[in-house]
Formats: structure tokens, sequence, C-alpha cells
């Protein structure tokens, strides 16, 4: 990972913060796979045997580095994705790396994107938080989906995180990440049901999941990567604070996450016996 992420920053000329961003997305995409897969498999199947010979078209909305989409999509050519994300550098970062015949990146705005023709399979993977309307955006790309298509979100809640032992540095952690300024709703997957049950016209079928993500005992390793996906994002979201409004509260804060965050990797990396999890919900509705 060390040596594509040193090439990745040469090519596409990304800042430190951009490097681990893909990092930590790359991390996050192999992470998921099993439990993104555990919902899209049984949809894509239905897609590809109701089409038999035909190519299903899929959106990746807010695609990032690609990675994700690669990964569920890249080694079948009977699928055409489109993955779009409002960042140039991610979807030249994507391209150069994942691009192919059957798989581009676009640059567009998420909520104003409308493809040439209808599609079979939308997925938005923890998208939905970072939007400045989100009900109004699942609404317009519901209207994308051919008869019988797919739309597919997935969130998370910090509220369905635990950890044992516990600790309280690391509650704090969780606690405090939705008071920072700017920083995107953690317990947006409770909204998913809300959200996709008024959706006009009505879903045919409407599936909420919840799939854990977690680690018992592991490598060393495994439990730091476990601490990276889960909680590694949350000092930066306080140091990008720190910047946007700087503040003697701000740096403290800033000061105290990094701190906590590094203490509380060592914590998961060292200890044998711990046990981590989180739930991660999907909302899957067919039109």
């Amino acid at each position: 990972m060390t040596k594509r992420i040193a090439a990745n920053e040469r090519r596409t000329s990304i800042s430190k913060t951009e490097v681990f961003a893909s990092s930590r997305l790359a991390l996050q995409a192999s992470q998921t796979h099993q439990i993104d897969m555990h919902v899209l498999s049984p949809i894509l199947n239905k897609l590809l045997s109701a089409r038999r010979s035909k190519r299903i078209k899929i959106i990746d909305v807010g695609s990032g580095y690609g990675y994700l989409a690669h990964q569920r999509f890249g080694a079948n050519d009977q699928l055409d994705v489109i993955g779009i994300d409002i960042n140039p550098k991610f979807v030249r970062f994507a391209n150069e790396h994942f691009g192919s015949n059957h798989m581009r990146f676009v640059t567009a705005d998420i909520e104003e994107f409308a493809p040439s023709q209808p599609v079979h399979l939308i997925i938005m993977m923890q998208v939905l938080q970072h939007l400045r309307e989100p009900e109004a955006t699942v609404q317009r790309y519901w209207r994308f989906l051919v008869k019988g298509g797919y739309i597919v979100a997935r969130n998370s809640d910090d509220q369905l995180n635990i950890t044992y032992p516990d600790s309280q540095n690391l509650r704090y952690l969780i606690n405090e990440t939705n008071r920072i300024p700017g920083s995107p709703d953690r317990n947006f997957g409770r909204r998913l049901f809300s959200m996709f049950r008024p959706l006009i016209p009505a879903p045919n079928s409407l599936s909420i999941h919840l799939l854990p993500q977690m680690v018992t005992g592991g490598t060393k390793n495994e439990r730091a990567g476990f601490f990276d996906e889960m909680h590694g994002f949350r000092a930066l979201y306080a140091e990008r604070a720190a910047e946007r409004t700087p503040s003697f509260a701000a740096k403290k804060r800033s000061e105290r996450f990094k701190k906590i965050s590094i203490r509380e990797r060592r914590r998961f990396k060292t200890d044998k016996e711990l046990f981590a999890a989180e739930v991660q919900i999907f909302a899957s509705a067919r039109r």
C-alpha cells in the first residue's frame, strides 16, 4: 500500500491529507467488501438473470478514488459502471487506476448529475450524510432507474458501535465527533428507512439490513486496521475544524483528538482480547 500511495501522490499531485483519505478509503472498501456483497450479490444475480446477455448499467454515487466500484464490479465486464464524484483529483486517480471499457469515472456535482439513459442499479455507500439535501437527492436518483431497478444505500451509526473492554477516551471520540462544526452526521444510518419509505412512485420492495463489522482477536494489523476505518478519521475532522475557524477551544479539541487517537490505536493493536464491532445499515429499494 505504501508504494502505491506514494506513486499515486506523484501522478495526481494530491496533498498529504488526500493521501490519508485515499489510504483510508482503500481500507474501507476492502473491509466492507463482504457485507456490501451480501446485499449486492443477490441484486446483481437477479438483474443479470433477467437481462441475460444484455448489459447492466450502474451508477456509483460519490465514487471517490474508485476503490469500491473496482472491487465490487471491476471483474464483471457485463456491468457498465459510471462513478461520479465532485473532486476532479479523485476522478483522475480513479480513471488512471481503475478505468476500463466498462468502468469510467466523471467529475460532477452529485446533486445535479443526470445519466444519459435509465440505469439498473444505483449505489450510495457512506455518501448521503455529506449532502446538502439527502432526501431530495435519493428521490432524484430514484427517477433514473428502470422499472425493476434498485437503489442501495449504506450508512453507519455511531450509536451502534461497541468495544470491550470499553474506554472513556474512545467514548469521548465517538460522542464528540458529531459536535465538531462541519462534521457529517455520524448517526445517519438510522434515517435510511424514513428516507426511502416515501419515495414516489412507491418502491415495489424495501429492505433494511443491519450487518456487523467486527474484530475478535485477530492480528495486530487487523485490529489496527479496524481502528483506522472506524475511528481514524475523527482526529482529521477536528483538525479541519480548527483550521476553518481557529480558536483556542478548537485547537485544544484537535490536540486532544490526536492524543486519544494515538493512544486508542495502540490499545487496539496490542490488546489481544479486544472485541470491537460496528453495525452498518443498508437500505435497498426496488422500483
